[in-house]
């Protein structure tokens, strides 16, 4: 199919995107992709991969949010220099990233459990991480929504504000409060902005604004009942607090650069980094990055669950659409936390290797 590929260039270098797609050239280009690979692929296999299953829909927002309360009572009772707490804050830093997966996936685009049984299940699936920010979940899925209609677009409230600013603030962000304060501080002005009525009108956009006004009191709650620990019980809240959000920083920094690190505009097959992952950055990702994450953004009701199958399929036909595999996940990071490439933006002409990395 044709797609159009119009690209503005923008005035004011203090923009956040340099290029971006026309308004509504996303949904337009999307909407053919998605008509071509169901034509390729037959409807029966699309349906499949799109089908949701109950069960393990219910595991999912039981074992993840349970795994995290676990390590964050661990993290509590455990001195910094033991063994266990360690552990437990690796594993906090890493389910402080999966349970908003989690939510994200069974929530935020698929509402498993109704609109209003979803909303309660999504704040019990944030809930088991320390991190302060808790309690905003419908806040980010309508700005999340926003992010998929106007993917490359001037609206895109995430793509081109999600990069850090240079070497030094991407280093930094391995740290995951200093990427913390540094996510409140990109998204705080953007947020107070949105009016989620308009953004959405009618029925929905009430419901996104009841809740959000809910889930802040909710937040103003959280955020004092660590205040009050951090007075009372000074040492376990810090190293809990500390433990998690230590680690965070670097799985964040990996889902960034799988997710949207590099792209190429010009061709509207290439939602995501194309990396072709194994078993442990399956894992940390939730099955939502590199190739899965191209799937995500061609049918964003996709389970986590149905991801593996998902890839497989489409992962020859999108190569045949001149979308590059990348292999190398260290010539990967090197390019973006070393070399500093632009986020979102085709990083190379040809197969990059650690230690030899392409220009493009």
């Amino acid at each position: 199919p044709h797609f159009q590929h119009a690209v503005c260039t923008m005035s004011d270098p203090a923009s956040p995107p340099p290029r971006v797609l026309e308004d509504g050239k996303n949904m337009e280009n999307l909407t053919k992709v998605r008509n071509m690979l169901e034509k390729e692929l037959g409807s029966e296999a699309v349906k499949r991969i799109r089908s949701p299953n109950i069960v393990l829909d219910i595991l999912l927002v039981t074992v993840y949010p349970l795994l995290a309360w676990v390590s964050t009572y661990v993290m509590w009772i455990s001195p910094v220099s033991t063994l266990a707490y360690w552990v437990a804050a690796v594993c906090g830093g890493w389910l402080a990233l999966a349970c908003p997966l989690v939510m994200h996936d069974v929530v935020g685009h698929r509402s498993a459990f109704g609109k209003w049984g979803s909303w309660i299940v999504g704040l019990w699936v944030t809930s088991g991480s320390p991190m302060v920010i808790n309690g905003m979940n419908t806040l980010w899925v309508a700005r999340h929504r926003i992010h998929h209609r106007h993917t490359f677009e001037q609206k895109d409230p995430e793509l081109y504000r999600n990069k850090l600013a240079d070497r030094v603030d991407r280093v930094l962000g391995l740290f995951g409060p200093y990427r913390l304060f540094w996510r409140r501080k990109i998204y705080a002005k953007y947020n107070a902005g949105l009016d989620v009525e308009k953004e959405f009108p009618g029925t929905l956009g009430r419901e996104y604004a009841f809740k959000i006004k809910v889930e802040r009191w909710l937040m103003r709650g959280t955020n004092w009942t660590w205040l009050a620990l951090l007075c009372m019980h000074t040492h376990p809240a810090l190293r809990t607090i500390m433990g998690a959000l230590g680690f965070l920083g670097v799985f964040e920094t990996l889902r960034y650069i799988l997710e949207h690190g590099e792209q190429d505009i010009h061709n509207p097959f290439w939602q995501a980094t194309f990396y072709d992952m194994g078993i442990v950055t399956e894992l940390i990702s939730l099955w939502g990055g590199g190739k899965y994450h191209a799937v995500h953004h061609i049918w964003a009701d996709v389970p986590v669950y149905r991801m593996p199958e998902a890839g497989r399929l489409i992962k020859p036909i999108l190569i045949r659409q001149g979308v590059k595999l990348r292999t190398d996940f260290w010539a990967l990071a090197w390019a973006y936390l070393v070399d500093g490439k632009q986020h979102a933006d085709k990083w190379f002409e040809d197969q990059p290797k650690s230690g030899k990395i392409a220009a493009s």
